[in-house]
């Protein structure tokens, strides 16, 4: 099939491919470089009309190509006859938007060389956004797979943790259960007691393991707006309970706040119980201070205490379930008081810390995000 030129232009025309045929009027001169042909699509990947450059040299349509491969590339196909796909390139200049170009060169007949080229900046910018995505779902995935690994080295440690916790108030009980045999109708009483408070303190347990448990598998709860004075003295009220003699002191420089409500409720119920349990016996006077403010945009939460304090070697595991830093035959807490609080904070996306207090006491800090 025989085609004149105007027809091979037409079809050309048609292409979405951009088309560029450059004479090559003196191959070892490329200052004699002549562009005869450039179709519409040429124009279209490279955001602006070349029909006008028809007919001017190639080097004075585009000048940035001096001293660049392309020159070289020209004359390779020129002599072999062979076709050539260019590396990707990147050009622009004060007149020609820069962008990312596929080329493909071949020689025609004469000192002819055709020149095709698709701009494929959109795909490379398309291909760099997946390449993010893909790295942060990657990310993602793997934060996610450490979490999950996380909580499941927690659970085993708090299910162990637990069931050796709760052999102690059920030991107790066999033990009083076997004495009741023996033991004369008038002393029974007194067995009754004892079996009672060691059923009280398996169910505190229970109770414990069963918020920590919920807490663990919450999504964090909702933002609430909260007068935080009332509710400060609300849950104070509520923990106080056989340390009525102990002073608390509120300072807070703010009144209304929106934050997820229930998980400040906790940890400020956690931390003030903490503080008034671990009082010191050989001092008369108990103090605990409670202070909130707003810090770097964040609610800090700050409980003070004078009491017996936390040794070093065990501030790293105080906030684990069950830990018990000091002997449950001195003081009667469950042991997993903290663990509630630093889930509640985490579930929240806060943060619970502990801070050396000077001479005597704990200091513990919580922050919680603000809502809108």
């Amino acid at each position: 099939m025989n085609l004149g030129l105007e027809q091979l232009q037409a079809i050309a025309d048609l292409s979405q491919v951009g088309y560029s045929v450059v004479e090559l009027s003196d191959p070892s001169d490329a200052e004699t470089w002549v562009i005869r042909y450039n179709n519409q699509a040429a124009s279209t990947a490279s955001q602006m009309d070349l029909a006008p450059l028809v007919g001017k040299r190639f080097l004075a349509a585009f000048p940035a190509i001096r001293g660049t491969p392309f020159i070289d590339w020209y004359r390779q196909v020129l002599s072999s006859g062979q076709p050539l796909e260019v590396p990707e390139i990147r050009y622009g200049d004060e007149h020609v938007p820069e962008a990312a170009y596929r080329v493909w060169l071949s020689s025609l007949p004469g000192n002819f060389v055709l020149g095709q080229y698709v701009n494929v900046t959109l795909q490379r910018r398309a291909e760099g956004r997946l390449r993010k995505l893909n790295a942060s779902l990657e990310q993602q995935v793997a934060e996610r797979t450490a979490e999950l690994q996380a909580s499941r080295q927690v659970l085993r440690e708090v299910t162990y943790a637990s069931a050796h916790d709760l052999k102690s108030p059920l030991r107790h009980l066999q033990l009083y259960l076997d004495q009741l045999r023996d033991t004369p109708e008038e002393d029974l009483g007194q067995v009754v007691d004892a079996m009672s408070q060691a059923l009280e303190r398996g169910v505190a347990r229970l109770d414990s393991l069963i918020e920590y448990t919920e807490l663990s598998s919450s999504d964090g709860g909702t933002f609430a707006t909260i007068e935080l004075q009332p509710v400060i003295e609300e849950v104070v009220d509520g923990v106080r309970g056989a340390f009525a003699e102990a002073e608390v002191v509120v300072d807070t420089t703010v009144s209304r706040v929106t934050v997820v409500a229930a998980a400040f409720r906790t940890v400020l119920r956690e931390l003030v119980r903490n503080a008034l349990l671990y009082r010191r016996l050989d001092a008369p006077d108990h103090r605990v201070e409670i202070s909130v403010k707003i810090v770097a945009g964040k609610l800090q939460l700050r409980v003070r205490d004078n009491g017996v304090g936390i040794p070093s070697s065990q501030v790293g595991r105080i906030f684990q379930a069950f830990y018990r830093g000091h002997p449950a035959s001195t003081y009667a807490g469950v042991g997993i008081g903290l663990a509630v609080a630093r889930v509640a904070c985490e579930t929240a996306k806060g943060s619970l810390s502990c801070e050396d207090a000077p001479g005597s006491g704990a200091i513990f800090v919580a922050s919680f995000l603000l809502g809108a």
